[in-house]
This record gives structure tokens, C-alpha cells and sequence, in this order.
């Protein structure tokens, strides 16, 4: 899947991610979530499972051959959804230096149509509560605020709720 969008004087292309594209990705999440420390083996081998997945992907975003945007879509079987799919659209990230021109829209417009060629029905979008210019924006883009999320690390220490009820 490659689209490019002529926008003048720039050249803006929608792509699937490349392993190439890691070092990038690892920059812009950085700008997205600073205090996470990232294991670059570990991510290699991770997108190179999504480059191979139908259900698992991550998009970039090129102007002028640069990468300046990325985001996650991961597409599940849903039964209450039957026989459409559901998506997540997560870790979206526009380069703080292109924000606000375009980009973010075209990033989502275009990991829409991938999903709806996928069959998908429904989307959810995740976003963290600090990141309220973006909630400002997927609700620009006919996103619902429908509820709230609920995250629990099973990698963390203090978290002893598992080992509490096994």
C-alpha cells in the first residue's frame, strides 16, 4: 500500500511501516510517551511480526521522503460485531515540528480506508488524558468520547492483584 498525495510544493506518502522505519518510530514515540524506555531488538522483532500481519500494522507517514507521523491499527474478530471486524488506532504520533498542517488528518483518513478494505465496522481510538489538543481533533474527525479505558500492567511490581487471586 502506497498513496502519495501531491501537495505543492511537498509530496506527502501513506505507507506501511518498514523495519528501516524503526529508528524513526522510536523518535516520534519518544515525543509521545518520553519516559518509556524502548528495547530496540525487541521492537525490531515486534514490527517485524506487524510487517507480516494482516491485523497488526503501523503506518507512517512521508513528506518529501521524511517520516513525520506513525500510528498502530490492530484489527480483531469481535462477535458482537459479526461479521465486521474492530480495530484500535493507537500511538498516533505527528512529529512535533509538522503538527497542526495536515498531517495527523491525513495519517487517520488513510488507516480508516485500510480498515474498512479490512472489513472493519467499528474503530476505537486511544489517547491518553494529557493529549487534550488531540482529543480536541479525533473529535474533529467524528470520533465519539463513548466511555472510559482501563489499563493494568502486568509487568508492574506494585501491582499484586494476579498474584493476590491465583
Amino acid at each position: 500500500m502506497n498513496h502519495k498525495i501531491a501537495v505543492m510544493p511537498e509530496i506527502i506518502t501513506f505507507e506501511e511501516a518498514r523495519l528501516t522505519d524503526l529508528p524513526t518510530i522510536i523518535q516520534l514515540l519518544n515525543q509521545l510517551v518520553p519516559e518509556q524506555k524502548n528495547e530496540l531488538g525487541l521492537m525490531l522483532v515486534d514490527l517485524s511480526e506487524s510487517i507480516k500481519s494482516n491485523y497488526n500494522k503501523w503506518f507512517v507517514i512521508r513528506l518529501n521522503g521524511q517520516t513525520v507521523a506513525c500510528c498502530q491499527l490492530v484489527i480483531y474478530r469481535n462477535l458482537i460485531r459479526s461479521p465486521y471486524k474492530k480495530a484500535i488506532i493507537d500511538s498516533v504520533i505527528v512529529d512535533e515540528n509538522y503538527q497542526y498542517i495536515g498531517i495527523g488528518r491525513i495519517l487517520i483518513k488513510k488507516t480508516l480506508e485500510y480498515a474498512r478494505e479490512n472489513n472493519v465496522g467499528k474503530v476505537q481510538l486511544i489517547s491518553s488524558y494529557p493529549r487534550v489538543s488531540a482529543h480536541s481533533f479525533y473529535e474533529k474527525l467524528n470520533f465519539k468520547n463513548v466511555g472510559y479505558g482501563f489499563i493494568l500492567d502486568l509487568n508492574s511490581v506494585e501491582n499484586q492483584f494476579i498474584s493476590a487471586t491465583a
